[in-house]
């Protein structure tokens, strides 16, 4: 069925009958994983994977199906698992961004230190020469 804004595809897994090796466009594969994935729930999972599973957009695909098929216990659980795990992720951020900060504003302020320790000693040699060659002077002119 098509019409100017929707276009809808049916699909019967069980006509699909094209082995891994043949599939080679993205909708052969994703019909071919669909069709593999629904009979491993029967136990009819294949002894090796096909090489394009490994595809990132299809990984993500089997994890999204595997999560459909999850019992509401056990989905509630692994959504439990991620949030606690993004948590632990941000919390480390936080330290982590912490951390730099501090060490900015030590690495700041020693720098700050120095600086003004190597200008004191700057100003104290200027002053020293300056008056020393004042001095010369005044020696000389007397």
């Amino acid at each position: 069925m098509t019409t100017d804004v929707v276009t809808l595809v049916v699909v019967e897994l069980e006509k699909f009958t094209k082995p891994a090796e043949a599939c080679v466009s993205d909708l052969d594969k994703l019909l071919y994983t669909m069709k593999v994935l629904s009979e491993a729930q029967d136990g009819k999972l294949p002894t090796q994977y096909p090489a394009f599973w490994t595809e990132e957009w299809l990984q993500t695909a089997i994890q999204e199906l595997d999560l459909r098929v999850m019992p509401p216990e056990k989905r509630l659980a692994y959504e439990m698992t991620l949030a606690a795990n993004a948590y632990a992720i941000q919390q480390e951020q936080e330290k982590v961004e912490a951390a730099r900060a501090e060490g900015e504003a030590i690495g700041e302020a020693r720098g700050e230190a120095r600086g003004e320790a190597r200008g004191e000693a700057r100003g104290e040699a200027i002053g020293e020469a300056r008056g020393e060659a004042r001095a010369r002077a005044e020696a000389e002119a007397e």
